[in-house]
């Protein structure tokens, strides 16, 4: 399966950068900054997890998963696993400054602490560019005071959607590293990909119309 089908929306898109957590909320630059320097971060992790939750206009709701590890990317959708390869430095966001320029945040604001996942961290909403149509879509973020990594995310749109298949409200949250395991599934799906990939290449060598003969 090909890379980007399995990244998918998910990415935004080692060492990891620190963020600092003494952040003035009255400098919505400021806390832009801090937003953008965290998702820069996350997608430089040896390992990522992310489990999303999207809701439809009709109500409807659906569950993915996506974990990366340094060298493969798996993604569970509904009860199947698929997986591709992709290394930490194919993954990487290559600035903080592109994750603001992709994101387009209009205005940050650092909305106190909370404890998201057993750990400290300082919130943080912001808003995005309004669009053509004057729609101003809304986030909102749980970035880890030990690590300046984010630990959860909320995004919702209050814009019509363009056909049913574009969510309303997405959730995320997120883990790292240590905390990351594969399953077993996604470990067969990997399996199977590379096996079949190795039969493709058995076959070009071998050539399938006999004669080592290229195939068609």
């Amino acid at each position: 399966m090909h890379k980007n089908n399995v990244l998918g929306s998910v990415a935004l898109a080692a060492s990891f950068l620190f963020v600092s957590t003494s952040i003035a909320s009255a400098d919505p630059a400021t806390a832009c900054a801090t937003i953008a320097n965290a998702k820069f971060g996350q997608w430089q992790q040896q390992r990522l997890q992310v489990a999303r939750s999207k809701t439809f206009e009709d109500g409807a709701t659906v569950n993915d998963l996506l974990i990366v590890t340094v060298n493969t990317a798996y993604k569970k959708d509904g009860a199947l696993w698929t997986s591709a390869a992709i290394n930490v430095r194919e993954r990487a966001i290559a600035s903080p400054e592109m994750v603001l320029r992709d994101m387009q945040l209009a205005d940050c604001t650092k909305d106190g602490s909370a404890y998201e996942g057993g750990e400290p961290a300082t919130v943080y909403v912001y808003t995005y560019q309004t669009d053509a149509n004057g729609y101003t879509a809304h986030g909102k973020m749980w970035i880890s005071d030990a690590t300046g990594l984010p630990l959860r995310e909320e995004f919702s749109e209050p814009a019509p959607p363009a056909n049913h298949r574009i969510a309303k409200a997405i959730s995320a949250t997120y883990r790292y590293n240590s905390d990351v395991e594969v399953p077993r599934g996604a470990e067969l799906a990997n399996e199977r990909r590379l096996y079949n990939n190795q039969a493709v290449v058995r076959s070009q060598q071998a050539g399938v119309n006999g004669a080592g003969g290229p195939a068609q």
